[in-house]
């Protein structure tokens, strides 16, 4: 089989699934009980992770996780040794893989921006969140990762496997700073590696380390981190847009999303490569608006507020109709359809208190207009699309 850390494609090495059980049952007929059973059969699907698994099969084994964690005591300690190196390798890597699905599963339900307030994260999965043994074991992961001759061969893959979990699981709670941590180590590894074949005189090859059966970050290389390392840096800005807007300085927030919106031809080149559908950029376009709206409260020219909410609103209505007619995920779209309808709510909001007419009349831009026409043509309810113009929205 191909090495995975070089390798240029995920390996689909089909391995039949039917022979496994039975080579598994065969040499388990004598075992210590249904716990140590389950335990040997996770240890066997973490030698078995970097295969694709048939469907169906990550639920199964992330099932039987959790009910044996549940009443294991703990892993053992990588640095005491008081058990076989073998044994303390195969449970470690069984570890790493369960904690690898169990994070992919909770990105896969994590809620959007848009509908969790600032600071929440446990609420989102529960109040039992992360579970009773998730940080222990974390940490003996990390003992292990620094226990070379454990893995021989598979420990740079080890090493990178364990820290690219743990820049993710401490993103998703928030923990911003050490999450940039290690992501940073997962670097040094990588390029550390790369410089060894460098200084060995072997052929320079980029390290790719695929894991098949996670829906999420499924590929570990430099290129991958330093996506998420910018995808860090923008959770990190929207947070403190949003301390910004809880604080009540919409003036700040709009100067520091507006220029983001592309206006003109000359503007697009730096737009895309803001916004290029990120998961953020639909709770950004949303506290735009409001914040727009909300300088109403702090202005006597209300009429320039009115048409600054309604300029803003028009150009990232622009962008939100176009994110969700090229959205081919459904909680993406649905969540683009959610931001359009918002938006189209704002415009409605903006031009009705604008009883005279005039910011319509007063428009700086024909185009815009155009744009306006355009859109709401492709989102009225006799459209393709999904997302109906709220009642009463008319020019």
């Amino acid at each position: 089989m191909e090495d995975p850390l070089y390798s240029s494609q995920v390996v689909l090495a089909p391995w039949a699934e039917k022979q496994d059980v039975h080579e598994f049952l065969l040499e388990n007929l004598t075992n210590g009980g249904i716990l140590e059973l389950m335990m040997r059969y996770l240890k066997g699907m973490g030698h078995k992770f970097l295969l694709r698994w048939p469907p169906g099969l990550a639920e199964v084994v992330l099932s039987v996780y959790h009910s044996w964690r549940r009443h294991s005591t703990s892993l053992p300690n990588p640095l005491l040794r008081d058990c076989s190196n073998k044994h303390i390798k195969d449970m470690m890597l069984m570890s790493l893989s369960c904690m690898e699905l169990q994070l992919d599963q909770w990105l896969l339900t994590k809620v959007s921006p848009r509908n969790c307030p600032a600071g929440v994260v446990n609420g989102r999965f529960g109040p039992d969140f992360p579970g009773t043994h998730c940080l222990g074991d974390l940490l003996q992961l990390s003992f292990a990762s620094s226990q070379r001759d454990l893995f021989e061969d598979g420990w740079l893959e080890f090493v990178v496997r364990v820290y690219w979990l743990k820049a993710r699981f401490l993103a998703l709670q928030g923990d911003m700073e050490q999450a940039l941590e290690n992501y940073d180590i997962c670097t040094e590894m990588l390029q550390s590696s790369t410089t060894i074949q460098a200084e060995a005189g072997a052929e320079r090859r980029d390290i790719v380390i695929r894991l098949p059966n996670l829906q999420n970050d499924s590929v570990v290389s430099l290129e991958e981190i330093d996506k998420n390392l910018k995808s860090l840096e923008r959770c990190q800005s929207l947070e403190e847009i949003q301390r910004l807007y809880e604080a009540g300085d919409y003036k700040a927030v709009v100067h520091l999303l507006r220029p983001t919106l592309c206006t003109s031809g000359f503007d697009r080149a730096k737009h895309l490569e803001f916004m290029t559908s990120i998961p953020e950029r639909p709770a950004q376009l949303l506290l735009l608006q409001v914040c727009a709206a909300k300088q109403l409260d702090d202005s006597l020219l209300w009429l320039k507020d009115y048409r600054q909410c309604f300029e803003c609103s028009d150009v990232a209505l622009n962008e939100a109709v176009q994110q969700m007619v090229n959205s081919s995920e459904a909680a993406a779209k649905e969540e683009w359809v959610a931001t359009v309808t918002q938006l189209l709510m704002g415009i409605e909001q903006a031009l009705s208190a604008d009883s005279s007419g005039s910011i319509l009349k007063e428009s700086s831009s024909t185009t815009g207009l155009v744009r306006l026409t355009n859109n709401l043509i492709q989102v009225s309810p006799d459209s393709s699309s999904p997302c109906p113009a709220p009642a009463g929205m008319s020019l």
